[in-house]
């Protein structure tokens, strides 16, 4: 309760509020829990709103959970982007930008001018295995839904690094024969940064091609003025790349 108060007096103080709700006049602070690979173009895009039209909003951002749901409903996050799963009745989601994971390696990697990979072609190769999602702690027993798809087929990967930071990840595939199965979204992590060629998956291997992600928010804060005002900052912001997301999965390289 004493965690969850400020919550309630900040919806009671804009239900009596008179007249159209102005972002510029709230001051608080909002928690997002977000993949890293998401808000490395969309935190900073956010923050620019933010900072224009309710300067008196701080962002709190992060990429770690103890259960996404959890804190959600004990007022610990205000949103969480997470991929599309179940979710009880009391979380709601709105469907955000769609993005589709490929190989990723160094410019100049032995596979970089193929037209296509094979799987024998890639598990010749170790893999550094980025959470894509939200998790508290990374372990080398984690299987990805790369790794399922392999198992389904009687075969397995070589994992030399298991991480949840993107740049350790970037500078390791960058510096290595090391693949990573990854997802691009906005220009932040775009070739001329980190000279990365992308593959499309092996064909035969069984895999759901594409990510949704959804914005999540607890039903409490579902009245709320500002709650419902970010939301609509985020959703604009990460839909307004749909279009260069459906463009850069009919572009993933076939050299």
């Amino acid at each position: 309760l004493q965690m969850r108060l400020p919550r309630l007096l900040e919806n009671i103080l804009e239900i009596v509020s008179e007249g159209e709700f102005d972002p510029a006049a709230y001051v608080g602070e909002i928690t997002i829990a977000v993949p890293e690979f998401v808000a490395i173009s969309l935190v900073s895009e956010l923050t620019k709103v933010v900072t224009q039209y309710a300067p008196g909003v701080i962002l709190s951002i992060s990429s770690e959970t103890d259960t996404v749901e959890g804190e959600l409903a004990d007022g610990v996050l205000d949103f969480a982007i997470d991929i599309e799963k179940g979710i009880t009745d009391d979380i709601s989601a709105r469907n955000l930008a769609i993005f589709t994971p490929s190989i990723w390696m160094r410019e100049g990697h032995p596979l970089a001018n193929n037209s296509e990979v094979t799987l024998e072609e890639i598990l010749e190769y170790p893999f550094v295995q980025y959470y894509l999602l939200i998790y508290k702690r990374v372990s080398a027993r984690t299987d990805a839904r790369f790794d399922k798809a392999l198992r389904d087929l009687g075969r397995k990967r070589k994992k030399a690094l298991v991480t949840n930071q993107l740049m350790t990840a970037m500078e390791t595939v960058c510096g290595s024969d090391c693949l990573m199965v990854a997802a691009k979204y906005g220009n932040a992590m775009d070739r001329e940064m980190y000279r990365i060629v992308r593959k499309r998956y092996p064909s035969g291997l069984p895999h759901v091609g594409t990510i949704p992600m959804v914005l999540l928010q607890h039903n409490r804060t579902s009245s709320s003025s500002i709650h419902s005002w970010v939301a609509n900052q985020i959703v604009d912001l990460i839909n307004s790349w749909q279009r260069d997301l459906d463009a850069d999965r009919e572009s993933i390289s076939v050299k």
